[in-house]
């Protein structure tokens, strides 16, 4: 059949153009197979196990890792103030091709804070594994960028301007909250991540923050949620901006798997002989969590003026009823003191101190919290003035010949004191001057009923022991000196030649 008999068939027979029609949806649907199928997205958040010791990957046994259904109190365990984990996988992407993916979660929930701001996948939990299972291996520098502020106004209280988006097999290039008409209820937030995949199942992680009732209010938080609170959506995916399709997936997590939790703060403050106000030594703690083994930490006070180094725990769950305790302990340290030691417990007032003003030994707070509560210990040291080694100074009276004279009296003159010391040497000509203190400008001299001497003063700045000051006698043909410095031979400083000055 020629196409010519083709067309004036089809332009007479409705059944043709039916036929037709459907060849052209099989071979369109063939080609779309031919690629690889549809782009789609799965969202899933981590089950860290009942006494979150689970690593989040897709390995871990008993329903644990990344999941796609709901989280309950049998199977996780959060705080509040922490981030809870997500991944996005992505199938049947074109590498090279700009996608709009759609995220969403639950800001306020029952008129309470639920997720009040998103943050890095990892910031509460190190053994996050987001690519695991879906790339062969997670390449080593994974795209990342800011999330930025949530508009929202009084949203967030102390959002971190350091927490990131994380993508793997892929560069993203924006995120953005958009307007009101992207996000009409400020309730439920909605952000967009523009992305270029490098292959066709690329991975993106993130994590969200469980609003905190220390934050909030006590009463205000997500823990006094009742059902499961915690939604993380994925509104779309495409190829345009604020895509609505291929999503309305949701991710819940029960209220009854996050406890309240409580911080704390220690805070070292280090006052520097130096004018800089700037320590770089590292202090040296022992801090011991409720059932947990102590841990070493080091806080560094690199903040000029009455600023400090500050280290914040993790977040201390309340699993049970009742007041956790931590201990903190700062460890001696040479060269400084302790110079105070002084705790903020906002709700009870009930955090003990024990140290002693003498010595850095035993400085420890004891610390108390109840839910929702920050308690802050600062710990303030003085650096001590550096004191040198006391020195000697020492030697020995003689003639020219080497024969010591006895009874030769000495006279050492500390000029940066005025403090003035004699001795007489030995049967032997040998004298010293102990314990003396270091840096300062001395001068002895040298007298005696019988001789003269070629130089019968030294003047020095006695920085180590100086161990052969030696006088020696002149001769009989040798010119007498009565004041001042002739000749001025000089001493041996520890087998070194010094200079009088």
């Amino acid at each position: 059949m020629k196409f010519s008999q083709l067309n004036m068939l089809l332009s007479k027979s409705p059944l043709a153009c039916g036929f037709l029609a459907a060849l052209v949806v099989l071979f369109v649907g063939s080609s779309v197979l031919a690629q690889g199928g549809n782009p789609a997205a799965n969202l899933e958040q981590c089950r860290n196990g009942a006494l979150g010791n689970i690593p989040c990957d897709s390995s871990s046994g008993g329903g644990s890792g990344w999941v796609t259904g709901n989280v309950g109190a049998s199977q996780s365990q959060w705080a509040e103030t922490q981030y809870l984990p997500y991944r996005m996988t992505f199938t049947n992407l074109i590498p090279g091709t700009t996608y709009y993916v759609v995220i969403g979660y639950d800001r306020i929930n029952s008129g309470k804070h639920a997720i009040d701001y998103l943050g890095t996948y990892n910031t509460s939990k190190s053994d996050v594994f987001p690519c695991d299972g879906i790339l062969p291996a997670c390449p080593p520098n994974p795209d990342t960028i800011p999330i930025p502020v949530d508009p929202v106004p009084g949203n967030t209280i102390n959002q971190p301007n350091d927490q990131k988006f994380t993508m793997w097999g892929g560069n993203m290039t924006a995120v953005d909250y958009g307007s009101g008409a992207n996000n009409p209820n400020p309730d439920i937030r909605r952000i967009m991540v523009t992305f270029i995949p490098d292959v066709s199942n690329p991975v993106l992680a993130w994590g969200g923050h469980v609003a905190w009732a220390g934050e909030w209010g006590a009463g205000q938080s997500a823990g006094g949620i009742s059902g499961s609170p915690y939604h993380m959506r994925l509104y779309g995916l495409g190829t345009s901006p604020w895509p609505t399709a291929g999503g309305n997936q949701d991710r819940s997590l029960a209220a009854s798997a996050v406890a309240p939790a409580a911080l704390f703060k220690i805070i070292k403050v280090a006052n520097t002989v130096d004018p800089s106000g700037v320590a770089i030594t590292h202090f040296p703690f022992t801090v011991t969590y409720p059932n947990a083994t102590p841990i070493n930490i080091t806080i560094q006070d690199n903040v000029s003026g009455s600023g400090g180094g500050v280290y914040t725990s993790s977040a201390v769950a309340f699993t049970s009823p009742g007041i956790q305790t931590a201990t903190v302990t700062e460890n001696a340290i040479s060269g400084w003191s302790l110079a105070d030691l002084a705790c903020n417990d906002p709700l009870n007032n009930d955090t003990t101190t024990d140290w002693n003003p003498q010595t850095a030994t035993g400085s420890t707070s004891t610390i108390k919290m109840s839910p929702g509560e920050t308690v802050t210990c600062t710990y303030t040291n003085t650096q001590l003035a550096v004191t040198a080694a006391p020195a000697d100074v020492a030697g020995r009276v003689m003639t020219e010949s080497g024969m010591g004279i006895r009874g030769a009296v000495l006279t050492l003159t500390n000029l940066s004191t005025g403090e003035v010391k004699t001795t007489l040497s030995n049967p032997f000509g040998f004298y010293k001057f102990p314990d003396l203190s270091s840096d300062d400008l001395y001068t002895v001299s040298v007298s005696s009923k019988r001789y003269s001497f070629i130089n019968n003063t030294h003047t020095f700045t006695l920085r180590d022991s100086l161990l052969d000051l030696n006088f020696i006698a002149a001769s009989s043909g040798s010119s007498m000196v009565s004041s001042g410095v002739e000749s001025k031979p000089a001493g041996i400083y520890l087998g070194r030649k010094v200079e009088d000055q």
